[in-house]
C-alpha cells in the first residue's frame, strides 16, 4: 500500500507549537502516515542575518517532534550548506519516497507567493499542496485547504518575547524552551 508522506519545511528559528499542532492536525485530516520537517540551511526568502545555527535549529526541531511517532526530521536541506529551493526538496523526497505520495505543507501567505518560487508549476505537478490557512482563502481546485486552527503563534514573536525577558512558556514545547535557556538564544 502505497504511504502518504507530508513535507513541511521551515526556518524554524524557533519552532513553536502552532508548528506542531498544524502538522498534527493535517496528519490526522489527510490521514498522513508521516510528516518530514526540513529545517532550511538559508530560506531563499528571508533576511539570514539574524538566524541561529543550522545545527541548533536542527536540534531544536529534533526535542520538539521526538514524543511523536508520526513526525520525522530531516537533514537534507541543511546538509546543502546553502539555500534550497522548494522544488530541489521535493526531487529529492521524490526520489527517496518513490513509491509514496507526497504532500507539500504551506502557509496561506507562502501560498500567495508560490508563482514567485523557483518553478511552480513543477511544484504542483509532483506534489500535492496543502495548505495550513489561518483564514478562509482561495486554493486553486487540485490543492488542499486544510482546516487549521487560527494560532496566532510565530517564531519572532517567541525571539521578542526573550529579547524583553518575557515567558515562552507554552508556545514552544517545554524541551525546546530549556533547550532555548541552556543555549541563552535568541537574547
Amino acid at each position: 500500500m502505497q504511504k502518504k508522506i507530508g513535507i513541511f519545511g521551515g526556518s524554524f528559528d524557533p519552532i513553536h507549537t502552532g508548528h506542531l499542532i498544524i502538522c498534527n492536525i493535517i496528519k490526522e485530516e489527510l490521514d498522513l502516515d508521516t510528516i518530514i520537517f526540513v529545517p532550511a540551511y538559508k530560506s531563499p526568502h528571508k533576511d539570514i542575518s539574524r538566524f541561529t545555527s543550522p545545527q541548533i535549529r536542527y536540534k531544536m526541531v529534533e526535542l520538539a517532534i521526538e514524543d511523536n511517532k508520526g513526525f520525522e526530521i530531516s537533514d537534507f536541506e541543511i546538509s546543502q550548506s546553502r539555500s534550497v529551493y522548494s522544488i530541489e526538496t521535493i526531487d529529492y523526497m521524490k526520489k527517496k519516497y518513490s513509491e509514496s505520495e507526497l504532500f507539500f505543507i504551506i502557509g496561506a501567505d507562502s501560498y500567495k507567493n508560490i508563482l514567485t518560487w523557483k518553478e511552480p508549476e513543477m511544484i504542483k505537478n509532483k506534489v500535492k499542496l496543502v495548505i495550513a490557512s489561518r483564514n478562509d482563502i482561495k486554493v486553486d481546485k487540485e490543492d488542499y485547504l486544510a482546516k487549521t486552527p487560527n494560532i496566532e503563534i510565530s517564531s519572532s514573536m517567541i525571539r521578542d518575547r526573550i529579547g524583553e525577558k518575557l515567558s515562552i512558556k507554552y508556545l514552544v514545547n517545554s524541551k525546546v524552551e530549556h533547550y532555548i535557556y541552556e543555549k541563552s538564544l535568541y537574547k
